[in-house]
């Protein structure tokens, strides 16, 4: 009985907070213009996630929506595979602290404003690193990564 009571507030709640395509302004219904046909389909979540996601591109100025679309282009010729990884890094990312991420962010910043030559010698070091030494290169930036996410933890009391 329980289970049937939760399926229809389900049932109930997606449509009370799903969003008609009528209800989106013109420029959001442009945007999403590929999910017209099936928008009554998708769950009332998955219609306000794409409703702010056109709000953010209408938002966007043109380099932004070039370096975006870029991206994404890039993200769609990716197996499935390479997909999966991206995703794992980010959700790792993601579980880390404000703080941590912040590092993660000075250290990337840091290594894109080396010049060329420097990060591509840098990648090229690492790339011909045999198997177990660029385990332990691995190795080392973990045991680092704990080491500061330890040191960012709250200490019981």
């Amino acid at each position: 009985m329980k289970t049937i009571a939760a399926a229809i507030l389900l049932v109930l709640t997606t449509q009370v907070w799903s969003q008609p395509w009528e209800a989106l302004s013109s420029e959001q219904r442009t945007v999403l213009s590929e999910y017209e046909a099936s928008w009554k389909a998708l769950s009332a979540d998955r219609q306000q996630r794409l409703a702010l996601g056109a709000n953010r591109w209408l938002n966007m100025d043109t380099a932004e929506r070039n370096t975006r679309k870029l991206r994404f282009d890039r993200w769609k010729n990716l197996d499935s595979d390479q997909r999966n990884e991206l995703m794992t890094r980010w959700q790792t990312f993601r579980g880390l602290t404000q703080q941590q991420q912040a590092r993660m962010r000075d250290g990337l910043r840091q290594f894109k404003s080396l010049p060329a030559e420097q990060r591509l010698r840098l990648r090229q070091q690492f790339r011909r690193m045999d198997a177990r030494d660029r385990a332990r290169a691995l190795m080392r930036m973990q045991r680092r990564a704990d080491h500061l996410r330890r040191k960012d933890s709250p200490r019981p009391r």
